[in-house]
Formats: C-alpha cells, structure tokens, sequence
C-alpha cells in the first residue's frame, strides 16, 4: 500500500498496551531507499524522547484510527537506542564541522549531549553510547525543501516522498516546481536520484526539466494518509 510520508508523521505510535509516542522521522538508506529506521519521539514537547524502531516491528499503518501499530509494548519500546546513537549524514557532518578537532563519533556524541572526560594519561575517556555511523544514511525531514538539480538546471525542491509499506521503501519523491500562475506537484521514482550533497542542500536526479514538467501530478495516484499542505513561497502569498 502506498502512503505519503507527511501525512504518517501525524500518527501515533500504538504498542500492544496502549498508546506510546508518534512518528517523528523516517531514516533512509539513500542506495536503496529502504526505511532503516523509524523514529518514534515517546516524550513530550518539553522532554522529547527520540528513539530508534525498526520497520519489521510494525504492522500496517490504520487510516481510520491514524495509528501504527508497534508489536512491541511500551516499556520495550521505551529502552530502544536513542535516535542520537545512528545519526543522518547531515546531523554526522554538521557535528564534525561544528568540533573539527574530534573524530566523528567523539563530534556526535558532544553534540548529542555526552562528555567526553579526560583520563590520568591524558587520552580522552568517551562517556557516551555508540555511535553508529553511515554515510549513507537520510533523514526524511531533512531532505524535504531540497533544491532538484537536473541534467539542463534545476527544477524546484523537494516536497514530499511516496512510501510503500511493504517493503518500507520509499517509491516516489514528490517534487514542487512552480510556473508563474501556479505550483505543480509531480512524481519522479526515487531510483533516479543520482546524489545527494548536503552542503547545498541539493538532490541531482538523471532527469531533465521537461521529464520533470512531464511527470505525472501526485494525485494521478492512490496514495493513503493524504496530508499534502503545499508550503508557501513569498510570491505565492500575495496572489
């Protein structure tokens, strides 16, 4: 079953004994644009509590009741690793910029709140979980307002993505470009992503800007959790 991605970050996260958290953040590998992790955030908008859920530990999501189910229960859920343990690729090299004189994991772990003491000899004592790097590992909620460079230019900006729950892969990029009346919103199949650079802030598909315009709307197809609140450009504001 198809769902947009958006619109799944509004449900709760249901546990075999109630109601745990939400859905904070899908992490993507960006070769396969299979979901590797599902972020749930089981705290609280003062004391978020962001951990890593595996997608074989879910069941379908529920439309009707806009939930997804968890077989877990919510004390299992509760001790799942820290999101902070397997970062994105942007959150490990903002960190590394940010302290450039540590390794990556040491860089992450201080940005992630641990500290880092030292010992009677003088070596560092890293007190702080392990950090699993990837250098290919997304966040969703990172790519979306990425710039689409394409063969000939670029064309417009990441809006949205298509998942398909079964197998937890990403189908679709939902992709916003705009003419001077109005905006589009089009679908293009993840595989033709040729790079991601995360300095720019840019998505390079093997596509043209015709294929782009060519590309069939986001409402040509059956997608579930339709949540699709297009974000405003100024322009856009005053017509």
């Amino acid at each position: 079953m198809l769902w947009q991605l958006s619109g799944l970050k509004s449900f709760d996260v249901h546990a075999t004994d109630g109601r745990c958290g939400k859905i904070a953040d899908f992490l993507i590998d960006d070769t396969t644009w299979r979901i590797q992790w599902i972020v749930g955030d089981l705290g609280s908008w003062v004391d978020p509590h962001k951990v890593l859920l595996p997608p074989s530990a879910f069941g379908a999501p529920r439309e009707d009741k806009h939930v997804f189910p968890i077989g877990w229960t919510r004390a299992r859920a509760a001790t799942a690793r820290d999101s902070s343990e397997a970062p994105p690729v942007a959150q490990q090299m903002a960190a590394h910029q940010a302290s450039p004189h540590l390794n990556m994991a040491e860089a992450i772990a201080i940005t992630a709140g641990a500290n880092l003491l030292p010992s009677s000899d003088g070596a560092s004592d890293e007190v702080r979980p392990t950090v699993e790097l990837n250098a290919h590992l997304r966040s969703s909620a990172e790519l979306i307002g990425y710039e689409v460079k394409v063969n000939d230019g670029e064309m417009g900006e990441i809006e949205d993505f298509v998942l398909d729950d079964r197998p937890w892969s990403l189908t679709h990029l939902v992709i916003r470009w705009s003419n001077w009346w109005r905006p589009h919103h089009v679908i293009v199949p993840a595989r033709s992503v040729q790079s991601i650079d995360w300095r720019k802030k840019k998505i390079r598909l093997a596509l043209s800007a015709d294929e782009i315009r060519s590309a069939s709307p986001l409402e040509m197809i059956e997608v579930h959790g339709r949540d699709f609140a297009p974000r405003r450009t100024g322009w856009e504001s005053v017509m």
